[in-house]
């Protein structure tokens, strides 16, 4: 079936307004629409294309189908510190599944809450009618059991890394929980701990349909089934998919959908196609083409953008200052799997930060990744809290110097400039988006300046491809081990509920091919490939030097793989050649590739913002001189 095209918005309600994706069905087969609520941090970035794919797929089945970001999380309003998150949570619920009853004209609102999202997507229903049935994935009876999780997300090696000595950095507040780099306040905490869904039945549950989906395995709460088996509701358990075992999942959710609306529990009334539908109605949640908010007193606005290319279109969210933006635009570029809110979402904070400071910020997605046109990554599965962060090289088959991220960046330049921002601009780019800010820079004059953290390297090549590859699937086995470390991983083990190909597929990552790679890195010759990176390297910041555009390289732990690349090559002896680039070394950490601890987030953005601050300082005045002499280079 043709799918339309899924279409962002800001759903403004009286209090909450909350961003989201509408997948509508060209052809609507039964009276009923579906909510999906996402997971809490890690698990709403590792799986959400997924979550993508089963939307249209749910559109192509008949069904208006509408993804959204919690406040306080993805391109929504608000951030995890802000009081009364939960009560936000529950209230971006009910705006979304009565703003999709409405505008899809179906009466019957399924709610899909995954995590976290199926807690409050419940505690929603519980205060007012807005969803009637819900696949609840992943979803403990009480919201103690999830905070506990979380918590143990925490003690990975890689959110526990320690500052240097002499690091000044803020502390984790009292009873916060950083799980996997993104924030769980206190207050927020506290509250989802007292929930209890088993002691909140809902309304006429009699008539409710609910799915209960197991992780990756048939276990589920056995409480909250028990409790509302025992409260009428017809109960349905399922499994959730294994690794690669997403259709057969979207099938057997299908029948339960397919089962509800044929089995006499509600009637199918006519539907009224998109064009004969009404406006919404008044009281109702409406729909903002931007969103209005401040961030340090500042009146920013946010809008959703295309870079339409001849093959595809790449999306993204463009920040913006209200009062007249001063001569610089910035444009923000991710790295392997995330999308474009960035690692631990601090994308979206440096483009507020930075519009609030009079610079129009985009942040978007490269193809196939987040919500831009492209094909989606097949070792991308459905798992729930199963997926493990990947590096680059396992997200991105295609070289890391492919032209198409390159010509995809200048697209992004171009369409800023379209709009009448300030053609003068300031690439931020992490692990492979560092190396693309870089390389953009060498051939687009209109570059003021290229903030690079964690670059995987300055030079591309089959021998440095090799060598990042050996790394990121070191970097995954050491995330791995640190899994094994939960008690959650050997429960599920014994359980069966990780599939056995799954477990060969880890102790291949995680015993044979790091002790493999091991051996290769003595191999002959590759000292001697280092050196001549590093020279490559020295010789494409003569050039950034040479057309006055400035550099800034940030690593922010021990084992980046660019630092031991640098000492080798005698780079790091050579500084006082480039006085155009600053470099930024921290040292005592390991394991802060994804800038994971709290305290290498705040160093991140305290440092990027001080490139900014003495971008705008300098200004436009000494780029007039080389302006006319150099031009985009071959």
């Amino acid at each position: 079936m043709t799918l339309t095209r899924p279409q962002p918005l800001y759903l403004c309600g009286e209090s909450e307004t909350v961003f989201a994706w509408f997948h509508d069905a060209l052809e609507h087969r039964a009276g009923t629409a579906v909510l999906i609520c996402p997971p809490f941090g890690l698990d709403a970035m590792s799986p959400y294309r997924s979550r993508r794919s089963w939307a249209e797929h749910l559109a192509a089945g008949g069904y208006p189908t509408l993804r959204i970001d919690l406040p306080g999380s993805g391109d929504s309003p608000g951030g995890p510190r802000d009081p009364g998150q939960l009560e936000a949570w529950t209230e971006a619920v009910s705006v979304a599944a009565r703003w999709l009853r409405s505008t899809a004209g179906t009466p019957h609102i399924v709610a899909m809450g995954v995590g976290l999202g199926g807690l409050v997507a419940y505690r929603a229903a519980s205060l007012g009618p807005c969803v009637d049935d819900f696949v609840l994935w992943g979803v403990p009876a009480r919201g103690r059991t999830l905070v506990r999780e979380l918590r143990s997300y925490a003690r990975l090696p890689s959110a526990t890394v320690s500052p240097p000595h002499g690091h000044i950095s803020s502390p984790l507040p009292e009873g916060a929980v950083m799980a996997a780099g993104h924030l769980l306040s206190g207050e927020t905490a506290s509250a989802l701990e007292a929930i209890d869904l088993t002691a909140s039945p809902l309304a006429n549950m009699g008539q409710r349909r609910i799915l209960l989906v197991g992780r990756s395995g048939p276990r589920v709460d056995p409480q909250l089934r028990r409790s509302l088996e025992q409260a009428g509701a017809e109960v349905t358990v399922t499994s959730g998919p294994g690794y690669g075992e997403r259709g057969e999942f979207f099938a057997r959710v299908d029948s339960w959908l397919h089962a509800g609306n044929s089995n006499g529990h509600r009637a199918n009334p006519p539907v009224a196609t998109p064009r004969e539908r009404s406006s919404t109605a008044a009281g109702e949640p409406s729909v903002c083409e931007h969103l209005t908010l401040s961030h340090a007193g500042v009146p920013l606005r946010e809008t959703p953008v295309w870079i339409d290319r001849p093959q595809e279109r790449l999306f993204g969210v463009l920040a913006e200052p209200l009062h007249e933006p001063r001569n610089l635009s910035a444009v923000l570029l991710t790295t392997g799997a995330y999308r474009h809110t960035g690692p631990s979402r601090l994308w979206v904070t440096v483009a507020r930060q930075w519009a609030a400071k009079g610079v129009p910020t985009l942040r978007f997605d490269m193809s196939g990744i987040g919500d831009s046109d492209g094909q989606s990554n097949p070792r991308e599965g459905l798992t729930v809290c199963d997926d493990m962060p990947m590096g680059d090289s396992e997200y991105l088959e295609a070289p890391l110097s492919a032209p198409e991220y390159l010509d995809a960046t200048s697209a992004a330049l171009d369409m800023l400039e379209s709009r009448g921002l300030p053609n003068r601009f300031v690439l931020v780019g992490l692990c492979s988006g560092a190396y693309w800010a870089l390389q953009v820079a060498l051939r687009d004059k209109r570059v003021a300046a290229a903030i690079m953290v964690n670059p995987p390297t300055l030079i591309w090549n089959e021998q440095v491809g090799d060598a990042h590859r050996r790394v990121a699937r070191r970097r995954f086995a050491r995330a791995l081990r640190s899994r094994l470390l939960l008690g959650a991983t050997w429960r599920k083990l014994i359980a069966g509920e990780i599939p056995a190909a799954r477990c060969l597929s880890l102790a291949w990552m995680h015993g044979v091919r790091p002790a493999l790679d091991a051996c290769r890195q003595v191999l002959p010759g590759q000292r001697g490939q280092e050196v001549a990176a590093g020279a490559q390297g020295a010789a494409l910041l003569d050039a950034l030097r040479d057309r006055g555009q400035t550099a800034f390289l940030m690593l922010t732990g021990d084992d980046e793989p660019v630092r031991e690349e640098f000492v080798r090559s005698g780079f790091l002896d050579d500084l006082d050649r480039w006085p155009n680039l600053e470099v930024e070394l921290m040292s005592g950490a390991k394991q802060a590739h994804s800038l994971t601890p709290l305290w290498v987030q705040q160093h991140v953005l305290a440092s990027v913002e001080r490139v900014l601050d003495r971008e705008l300082e300098s200004g436009p005045a000494e780029e007039a001189a080389y302006a006319d002499v150099y031009g985009r280079c071959p």
